[in-house]
């Protein structure tokens, strides 16, 4: 298999060098000239992996046999059956008859608040290695955002970093470092947000305790694993480098230097105040993301009825939910998690409506899901047309999600290509 991606890599590598057009503007093509004139290589690079006579692409049929895919679909799909099936259909409709959409549409207020220091926090870990234009830095996040929310399998997380390598002339897997960053201080934050939170409802204590020590446990080593990384660079990245001996010594070698370039992208540790900076942003755009539910809950009928921590238990549910595959947009983790999270703090709600309160209750996690998924979308598709691409790009243009080797392999062309393209 090694063998056949390296054949492929090189064969596509060499057939993109010679074809000037798709190194250039061209529409049809993944890859755009900056405006230095010179090829982006890592947009260059990352047309190797799924370029069509690779025989590796991610198109529709290599998606439909794809395991994680279907996995997706059959966790939505059931929790779709498990939302309908839990709450009163005339109480739905109620819910949106009686919705107060006037007080709806001030969510957009915090939740532009909240991407405007989510690009802000991602610039200055960037910046901590190489400057970067904050319309780079937006360009990158809101694509990757819609991306998650139009294409399968959290695809999102791959193209931001693309984005920016390809304007920029980053290197792939340094991006990507700074991406993984930010998702475990996303983590970190809402990990304290919902455990501060399980405080607040009633229920036992010893479970409180159990996930609370889990949930931490899981962060707290990511972010000691990341920490090893970037000053033990060689070390860690030697020992993390063991398992792809199986596939010979310069496999291994690929996925040590892979390692730590990627460890390069944690320069962040070195600037103590644009860590401190990103931590504190980090705090701002959760705390601005859980104001953004406030209005939707406002605008509902029951809102009398809920407490004051109820935005952030709810967001702090729905992001627990956001943890487990789904279909593209999260389809069904908004609705059943939003559903949950709010009944499960706002019990009074059930009390005093009855069975019409689930349906209000379920209303609301629809509303919930249309809000925050809807406007990303329409963002990222504007930035999509302002850097001249399409969806079957960026869907051609996702990584094949390979086991191992393979996929570290892949990161390391792309890098080998961008430095090549800058040189």
């Amino acid at each position: 298999m090694l063998q056949y991606l390296r054949a492929a890599v090189a064969q596509k590598v060499e057939q993109l060098t010679r074809n000037e057009q798709v190194l250039g503007s061209s529409p049809s093509s993944g890859s755009t000239t900056p405006a230095g004139g010179h090829p982006v290589g890592a947009g260059h690079a990352f047309c190797v992996i799924l370029a069509p006579d690779t025989g590796i692409t991610f198109g529709k049929r290599h998606l439909l046999k794809n395991w994680r895919f279907w996995l997706g679909v059959v966790i939505s799909a059931g929790l779709l059956w498990w939302f309908f099936h839990d709450i009163d259909l005339a109480g739905l409709w109620q819910g949106f008859a009686q919705a107060n959409y006037l007080v709806l549409v001030w969510w957009l207020v915090p939740l532009t608040a909240s991407y405007l220091l989510r690009i802000w926090r991602w610039k200055l870990l960037l910046d901590s290695i190489h400057p970067v234009r904050f319309v780079n830095a937006a360009s990158g996040t809101m694509i990757g955002f819609m991306a998650n929310g139009l294409l399968p399998l959290r695809a999102g997380e791959l193209i931001r970093p693309y984005v920016v390598a390809r304007n920029s002339g980053y290197k792939y897997s340094s991006a990507l470092a700074t991406v993984i960053f930010v998702r475990i201080l996303d983590g970190l934050v809402i990990m304290a947000i919902f455990i501060w939170m399980l405080f607040l409802v009633p229920f036992g204590g010893m479970v409180k305790t159990g996930l609370a020590i889990a949930v931490g446990a899981v962060y707290v080593t990511g972010c000691l694993a990341l920490v090893a990384l970037y000053y033990r660079r060689a070390p860690v990245a030697k020992m993390l480098s063991l398992p792809a001996r199986l596939f010979g010594k310069k496999a291994r070698e690929k996925v040590r230097t892979f390692f730590v370039n990627f460890g390069d992208g944690l320069r962040i540790f070195t600037h103590k105040g644009r860590l401190w900076a990103a931590v504190g942003l980090s705090i701002a755009v959760w705390g601005t993301a859980a104001l953004s539910y406030v209005p939707v809950i406002q605008a509902m009928p029951f809102a009398h009825l809920t407490p004051w921590f109820a935005a952030p238990f709810t967001l702090a549910y729905v992001c627990l939910g956001v943890v487990f595959p789904s279909a593209p947009g999260f389809l069904g983790i908004f609705e059943q998690f939003g559903y949950l999270g709010l009944t499960t703090c706002s019990p009074a709600i059930i009390e005093v409506f009855g069975q019409a309160g689930k349906g209000m209750a379920g209303a609301f996690a629809i509303l919930l899901h249309v809000t925050q998924v809807l406007p990303y979308i329409v963002v990222g598709l504007v930035f999509l047309v302002r850097e001249g691409m399409s969806l079957g790009q960026l869907q051609r243009g996702r990584m094949k999600e390979v086991s191992g080797v393979n996929a570290v392999e892949a990161l390391r062309d792309m890098d080998d290509e961008a430095g090549k393209a800058r040189e």
